[in-house]
C-alpha cells in the first residue's frame, strides 16, 4: 500500500468515527449548490454527502468536478469516465469532506455514472393531457440553471424552448380572455422570454382587449395608446398591408400574426392600430353623413391607409350639404363649392351656387336698392355673370333714379346712361370703383388689394373667376369676406364689396 493510500485510509477511519450515527442524504446535492455554500465546507467535515454534477477530469484515483475547486480522491480505482458525443459525463459521487493538513478534499466512497443533461432533459420533458405551464417552467429553470453553471449553450437553447412551450400552453389555456392573457404577458416578461414570444402574447392580449372595448370610446382610446406603445411599427404610416392581406389578417388576426415574419408583423401592427383609430374617429359621426368632410379630413390625416373610407364620408357629407345649401351662409356655401370642385364635381358646384343664389334673391329683393346692388355683387363674385349683375343694377336704378352708387357700378361695368337708358359702350373699359361705404375694420370700397393685405394679412383662402377680360376674386378672412375686381390687363385689384361672415 502506497503512502498516500495509507494516509487516505487513516483519514477515512477518522471520518467514520466523526460520522458515526449520521444518515445518508435523502437526495443528491448538485455541484452548483455545493459550491454556492463553500463557506460552510469546514463545518461539514466528516459528514457523508452525495454530490451530483459533471466530471471535469479523472485518473485512476483522482478526479475533479466541473465548476468546483476541490480535489476528489479515491482509495479504490475509479470507473472509466469516458466522454460520449463530446459531452461531459455526469456522475453521482458519495463520500465525505476531509482535511489533510488544513487543506480540504473530498474522499470518494463511490462513483456512479449518470445520464447526461440532454438525456435527462428529454426524460424530464412534460407529457400527457394533465401537463401544466408550470411543469414547462420548472424544466426550463432546471435547464437554465445548469446551462449557466456549465456554460452549456445547447442546454440553454433547450431551456428557452421549454419556456416557450410553457407560455404557448398558457396562451391556449387563457382562452383569449384578456385578464388571463395579461397574466401570461407578465410571466413572459418576468421570465425574460425572447422578444418574438412576448410580441405574440401582447398582440393576442390587445386583440382580446379590442373585443372587450366594444363601442366604449374611453376603452378604445386607451387601447390605441397601448397598441402604439407596445406593437412595433403601429404608428408608422409607411407600413401598409395589401388589400387581400389586410382582409385575411382582420378575419383571423391571432393565427395569421403568429405565422408571420417580423416585417409582415410590423405592417399588421399598423393595420390593427389604424382600425382602432378609425373606430375612434367615427365614434361620434352621424349616420346621415352630416359634416362628413370633417371626418374625411381626420381619417386622411391620422390613418391615410383608410382613404377609401375617407372618400365615402366625403361623399356622404357633400350629399348632405347639397341638400341644405339654401340654409347655409355664404362662407359655408363657398366651402361646399370648393370641396365639390376639388373632387371634379364642377356641374354640382355650379348647381349649389345657383340654388344658394335663388334662396338669397328672395330675401334680398325685399331690401330694395341695396338688396339688388348686393345681388349684382354676388352674381359677379360667384358666377362672374356680368349680364345678370347689370340686370339687378338697372332694377336698382329704376327704383332709385339718379342713385350715385348704382350709377358708378354700372359705369364700372362699361355702361352709360343715354336718353334715360343704360347702354353698353364698347371699348370704354371700366372706371374707378365707387366708394359707396366704409366697412368694419377699415376696408372700404375702392381700396387696393395691396392695402387690404398690408392691414389684414394674407387671407385664409382665395377664389378666382375670370371671364370676358374681368377677374373677380373672393378673399376669405376669419370673420369677413372681401370681393375684389380687376381687369386682366390691370395688375391691381380693388375692393368692390365687403361682407361680415355669419
Amino acid at each position: 500500500m502506497s503512502a498516500w493510500s495509507r494516509r487516505l485510509a487513516q483519514l477515512g477511519a477518522i471520518a467514520v468515527v466523526l460520522g458515526a450515527g449520521t444518515r445518508a442524504l435523502a437526495a443528491p446535492v448538485s455541484i452548483s449548490t455545493f459550491v454556492k455554500h463553500e463557506k460552510t465546507w469546514s463545518a461539514q467535515v466528516g459528514k457523508r454527502q452525495v454530490l451530483e454534477g459533471r466530471c471535469g477530469s479523472a485518473s485512476k484515483l483522482r478526479m475533479t468536478m466541473k465548476g468546483c475547486s476541490l480535489v476528489f480522491l479515491s482509495k479504490r480505482p475509479l470507473p472509466r469516465l469516458a466522454r460520449r458525443d463530446g459531452r461531459d459525463v455526469n456522475v453521482l459521487v458519495s463520500g465525505r469532506l476531509l482535511k489533510d493538513g488544513g487543506k480540504l478534499f473530498f474522499s470518494i466512497e463511490q462513483v456512479k455514472v449518470q445520464p447526461d443533461d440532454i438525456s435527462t432533459f428529454g426524460r424530464k420533458t412534460p407529457r400527457g393531457a394533465r401537463v401544466k405551464p408550470e411543469d414547462w417552467y420548472e424544466l426550463a429553470d432546471w435547464a437554465a440553471a445548469r446551462g449557466r453553471f456549465y456554460e452549456d449553450r445547447e442546454l440553454m437553447k433547450k431551456s428557452q424552448a421549454a419556456g416557450r412551450e410553457g407560455l404557448r400552453l398558457a396562451r391556449r389555456l387563457a382562452g383569449h380572455q384578456s385578464s388571463r392573457l395579461e397574466q401570461v404577458a407578465q410571466i413572459a416578461v418576468s421570465r425574460k422570454a425572447d422578444p418574438r414570444t412576448v410580441q405574440l402574447i401582447r398582440h393576442e392580449l390587445l386583440w382580446a382587449l379590442r373585443g372587450d372595448a366594444g363601442q366604449d370610446l374611453s376603452k378604445l382610446k386607451r387601447l390605441a395608446e397601448r397598441i402604439g406603445a407596445e406593437l412595433e411599427g403601429s404608428r408608422d404610416t409607411n407600413q401598409r398591408l395589401g388589400v387581400m392581406e389586410r382582409e385575411r389578417y382582420l378575419r383571423r388576426p391571432v393565427e395569421i400574426y403568429d405565422e408571420a415574419d417580423a416585417v409582415e408583423q410590423r405592417a399588421m401592427n399598423r393595420c390593427f392600430y389604424a382600425t382602432v383609430v378609425l373606430k375612434i374617429i367615427l365614434s361620434d359621426a352621424r349616420s346621415d353623413g352630416r359634416n362628413g368632410h370633417v371626418f374625411a379630413g381626420r381619417i386622411r390625416k391620422m390613418v391615410p391607409v383608410h382613404s377609401d373610407v375617407a372618400d365615402s364620408w366625403e361623399f356622404k357629407g357633400l350629399e348632405q350639404d347639397r341638400k341644405r345649401v339654401g340654409q347655409m351662409n355664404r362662407g359655408e356655401m363657398e366651402k361646399l363649392v370648393s370641396r365639390l370642385r376639388a373632387v371634379k364635381r364642377v356641374s354640382e358646384a355650379a348647381e349649389a351656387i345657383d340654388t344658394w343664389l335663388a334662396v338669397k334673391e328672395r330675401s334680398l329683393l325685399r331690401m330694395g336698392v341695396s338688396g339688388r346692388m348686393e345681388l349684382a355683387d354676388l352674381y359677379l363674385s360667384l358666377k362672374n355673370d356680368r349680364r345678370t349683375a347689370v340686370k339687378w343694377l338697372k332694377q336698382a336704378d329704376a327704383l332709385s333714379p339718379g342713385n350715385t352708387a348704382v350709377a358708378e357700378d354700372l359705369k364700372r361695368l362699361g355702361y352709360v346712361k343715354r336718353q334715360e337708358r343704360w347702354v353698353e359702350v364698347e371699348g370704354e373699359g371700366t372706371v374707378t370703383s365707387p366708394r359707396r361705404h366704409v366697412g368694419v375694420g377699415g376696408i372700404r370700397v375702392g381700396m387696393s388689394g395691396q392695402k387690404v393685405r398690408s392691414e389684414h394679412g394674407k387671407p385664409v383662402s382665395v377664389f378666382r373667376v375670370a371671364a370676358a377680360g374681368l377677374v373677380s376674386e373672393i378673399w376669405v378672412y376669419e370673420g369677413f369676406v372681401v370681393h375684389l375686381v380687376r381687369t386682366r390687363s390691370d395688375g391691381e385689384a380693388t375692393v368692390r364689396h365687403r361682407q361680415v361672415r355669419r
